[in-house]
């Protein structure tokens, strides 16, 4: 085996601010320090909610699907580059650390769940990407936290326009009849996504497992644009 000689070895560079840095993560301390944490939000619909509270005033009087909803980071820079990187630049290096930063944030009872279940990707899209990068994230969480995570139990069939080019009526009538379900072994799973906008498609997987029976469904995010 060929020892490559210390000083001729490259510098590790943050992928934010380009600067040379020493440690296992893609940014430095620095620019890890300028991402942004998510403000209080609704257990039910992630919305912004006001004097320390977890249901917002338009879900009080509202059932719902999803028992709580964790979202963990605002979505804008630097943490929007990264996941630019990783969900557009073929970034799978990147899900060991943004499955980090979810963990950190992570409350105790949230990791009582049975099973992870990524939001899922059409074979279609999944072809012209050339991998699911949100499965990569679940699978990462899974390691760390001795959790199953399977794609099973949820399955996009249609193939739908791009949610982010939508308005938020037209997001929710896009997702009609695009996913198929299984009935899983659980009674107590958790979905699993990186990047929320108005919740419809969280919404729609948690309707269906909650049509099959499922009675505790929760949400893992890592963002939310706010």
């Amino acid at each position: 085996m060929t020892i490559i000689p210390h000083w001729l070895k490259l510098p590790k560079v943050c992928l934010i601010c380009e600067m040379s840095f020493k440690d296992k993560a893609p940014i430095c301390k620095l620019c890890e320090k300028k991402i942004i944490l998510l403000p209080e939000s609704c257990f039910f619909c992630a919305e912004p909610t006001i004097n320390n509270t977890n249901i917002c005033s338009s879900c009080v009087y509202k059932s719902s699907n999803i028992r709580k909803i964790l979202i963990f980071y605002e979505y804008c820079e630097p943490l929007k580059t990264i996941l630019t990187d990783f969900k557009f630049q073929h970034g799978y290096d990147l899900a060991n650390y943004l499955a980090h930063l979810i963990i950190n944030k992570l409350p105790a009872d949230a990791k009582q769940t049975q099973c992870l279940i990524p939001v899922p990707l059409h074979r279609k899209k999944h072809g012209l990407r050339g991998y699911h990068q949100t499965l990569l994230l679940a699978k990462q969480l899974s390691k760390q936290l001795k959790i199953p995570v399977s794609t099973a139990y949820c399955k996009k069939t249609v193939h739908t326009a791009s949610q982010s080019q939508l308005s938020r009526e037209q997001r929710h009538h896009n997702l009609t009849n695009a996913f198929s379900f299984s009935l899983p072994p659980y009674q107590k799973i958790t979905i699993i996504d990186d990047i929320m906008t108005t919740g419809a498609t969280i919404q729609t997987i948690a309707s269906g497992f909650q049509a099959l029976g499922v009675e505790h469904i929760d949400v893992w995010c890592l963002a939310k644009t706010l």
